[in-house]
């Protein structure tokens, strides 16, 4: 049989392999004659690699029954079987070393016990990664159609407040007509949109920074946030604004 039948207790040096289960001594996989005594001393050496393994720790762990002659000359023998199968010499060993009256010592390399390869571990699916949330719509701009609504519509206020000023100026007959400049925005910041109260008080109008409101007996102005659906791009009034009244 070739190999050793045993994966528990085995121990490895240069191209051997000593099986202390099975009690055998194999090299690079055949099988070697090496059994009994001669087995055991081996054994006894390579558990203390190294280390000095006395002549009576030998004789307590291999021959504990012999006696002092016996057990010289089983000694020797083991040892010259031992050598003998593994290739070695007491002259110059490679694996047990002879130290005169105190014992013997292994000198070779033992090799660590490989580890067992351990079984794939299978990994976890990926979690599902979610979709990156969608960008939220910017808001609608407003089409062409719904800026000229909102321009026509103030056309229609400016119209309506100009019929009513002419009636009531109509009613009260012919007066003298006189104009009055009652805002002095520059070019680069144009007037448009501009209607009076009912009552002549106040003046609204609008401009790049949105919708002023006038006291026009103070001077006094308020602004309003310009809505969005109108820009000052859409064009409409754009001249200065302007007050009516009659000469004094």
């Amino acid at each position: 049989m070739n190999g050793p039948t045993s994966r528990g207790r085995l121990i490895r040096f240069s191209v051997f392999q000593l099986d202390l289960d099975s009690g055998e001594l194999f090299k690079q996989g055949r099988k070697i004659k090496l059994q009994g005594q001669p087995f055991e001393l081996l054994a006894a050496l390579l558990e203390r690699p190294g280390e000095v393994v006395t002549r009576e720790e030998l004789q307590q762990k291999v021959w504990p029954s012999d006696t002092a002659g016996s057990f010289d000359q089983g000694l020797n023998r083991a040892i010259n079987k031992v050598r003998e199968a593994l290739g070695d010499s007491a002259e110059s060993p490679q694996f047990i070393e002879t130290l005169p009256r105190r014992g013997y010592r292994f000198i070779g390399t033992i090799q660590p016990e490989s580890v067992p390869e351990a079984a794939p571990q299978t990994l976890p699916p990926p979690a599902s990664i979610a979709p990156p949330p969608t960008p939220s719509a910017p808001p609608p701009i407003p089409s062409r159609r719904t800026r000229w609504a909102a321009i026509a519509v103030s056309a229609a206020v400016i119209a309506s407040l100009a019929a009513i000023w002419a009636t009531h100026r109509g009613s009260a007959g012919y007066t003298e007509i006189r104009l009055q400049q009652l805002t002095t925005n520059s070019s680069e910041n144009p007037v448009w949109h501009a209607v009076i109260s009912p009552d002549g008080k106040y003046l609204a109008y609008g401009d790049l920074a949105g919708i002023q409101i006038r006291v026009i007996s103070t001077g006094e102005s308020h602004l309003l946030p310009r809505p969005a659906a109108l820009s000052a791009a859409d064009g409409g009034f754009r001249q200065p604004g302007f007050r009516m009244e009659p000469p004094s």
